[in-house]
């Protein structure tokens, strides 16, 4: 699938009291017709790299894809039964 990143100009308090406010460009991921397919919870990526980087995550198939991967190159490289599980617990 593809995407597009937009971006948009947030307002930030940094005092309210003495009105104090803050400028900052975030990203959303849109698709082709500029619908928002991930905006952060609402608060947008502070940049287009993170954003870039959600997207393909998201859209490439995560956390389980990543695992897959993880597993072919270790039978590749002759490991057999491979857990990426074990790996990320280590300290």
């Amino acid at each position: 699938m593809n995407y597009q990143l937009k971006s948009r100009t947030v307002r930030i308090a940094i005092d309210e009291e003495f009105g104090i406010f803050d400028t900052q460009i975030r990203f959303d991921i849109c698709d082709r017709d500029g619908n928002v397919i991930d905006d952060a919870q609402g608060y947008g990526y502070k940049t287009a790299q993170s954003a870039h980087k959600a997207a393909s995550y998201k859209l490439n198939g995560g956390k389980r894809r990543s695992d897959a991967a993880i597993i072919a190159f270790a039978a590749a490289c002759g490991i057999i039964g491979f857990d990426p599980k074990m790996v990320r617990s280590l300290p």
